[in-house]
């Protein structure tokens, strides 16, 4: 039955419409995300499909928002966010500490490196899963540690300050801190996805 499930939910993947240009949802990403949507629904065929995002949305680009659905209900919203990480020549900041606003908000790009992770949204408006699915970067690859990202399971929309709310990693200042935000405004973003579109969760 659970090989049943993994090629159901295969097929569904490779039947639908990856079309455009999109550098964040990579084979690599997807293969990942197939994984993850599998382990999570062991057994159930989880059917996942583009979330139709409104005209008006300016966070999510486009086709990397889904909706995983199994034969009894709408289950989860899946969003794969590309967002900046470590310095180039470095992940610590020089200090100690992190200028949120200068890195995440107004980053130079030429002096930051980018890394793709997932988050996925379960239908009870907490975080089921959170994982790094593309580090291309040299440094603060300890951001990738499961056991690490873990602590986001369960989120509900709180503040989360990095380094008192959420566990520091050394070696990965700046991009644990830029996950650690990126994950409470994408979190926002998804739950007001649900209000403004059509697709609802139970």
């Amino acid at each position: 039955m659970q090989k049943l499930g993994f090629l159901l939910l295969s097929l569904s993947l490779l039947a639908f419409s990856w079309s455009g240009s999109n550098p964040i949802i990579s084979a690599k990403v997807k293969k990942k995300m197939l994984k993850s949507i599998e382990k999570l629904w062991k057994d159930q065929a989880p059917n996942m499909q583009e979330f139709k995002l409104s005209n008006a949305n300016s966070y999510f680009k486009p086709q990397t928002v889904f909706s995983i659905a199994t034969a009894e209900k709408q289950e989860a919203l899946l969003s794969v966010r590309r967002i900046h990480g470590c310095k180039i020549g470095g992940c610590e900041a020089d200090d100690g500490s992190v200028n949120v606003p200068t890195f995440i908000e107004n980053p130079t790009e030429d002096s930051y490196e980018t890394f793709d992770y997932m988050m996925i949204l379960g239908n009870d408006h907490s975080i089921l899963h959170v994982e790094v699915v593309d580090y291309p970067g040299e440094y603060g690859y300890e951001v990738n540690s499961k056991s690490w990202l873990k602590q986001f399971k369960g989120y509900q929309g709180e503040e989360l300050i990095y380094g008192k709310d959420v566990d520091g990693i050394s070696g990965a200042t700046i991009s644990a801190t830029s996950i650690t935000y990126d994950i409470q405004d994408t979190y926002h973003a998804m739950m007001d996805l649900l209000q403004d579109d059509t697709i609802g969760m139970e």
